[in-house]
């Protein structure tokens, strides 16, 4: 009777667990934010030159696993989306971007997005002027003020 109840629960185990263990997927069901697309590889570097013409750029990057800085030629096509700036044209060299890209069958790399990344150093500087600007409009007494307003307070 044991032996039965046991077999019993560990059919019943196994049966649900690979129920549970399915991917969204499998099931057939759409997944958020994953692009089913497998060969899109990330590059992120600095600009150092674009073609109009042609609609590439010239990307140089850091290759982590060579620890050498490298280049790749990317070209842009109708389907690539931007982030942070509106067109081709406005990518200008030393911008540094994070491009998504595919290899076509040719072997060009193909932009499927390009964001740009925005300076943070540019808004932490204003502030920074504001307040020098505020504090040399401070006047603060002399010396010999101060030390006449301290005897006085005595």
């Amino acid at each position: 009777m044991k032996v039965k109840l046991g077999l019993i629960i560990c059919a019943l185990f196994i049966s649900t667990s690979n129920v549970f263990a399915q991917s969204p997927e499998e099931l057939g069901q759409p997944v958020a934010g994953v692009q089913n697309d497998p060969d899109v590889d990330w590059k992120w570097g600095e600009v150092e030159s674009i073609n109009p013409q042609t609609q590439t750029l010239n990307l140089k990057y850091l290759d982590y696993e060579a620890d050498q800085e490298k280049d790749l030629v990317i070209g842009v096509d109708s389907s690539t989306t931007y982030e942070n700036v509106a067109s081709f044209q406005e990518i200008k060299p030393n911008d540094n971007l994070s491009v998504d890209y595919i290899l076509a069958a040719d072997g060009k790399a193909i932009a499927k997005n390009i964001s740009l990344e925005k300076s943070e150093s540019t808004p932490a500087i204003a502030p920074l002027v504001k307040d020098a600007a505020i504090e040399s409009n401070v006047q603060t007494p002399p010396a010999s003020e101060e030390v006449s307003n301290q005897s006085a307070q005595q």
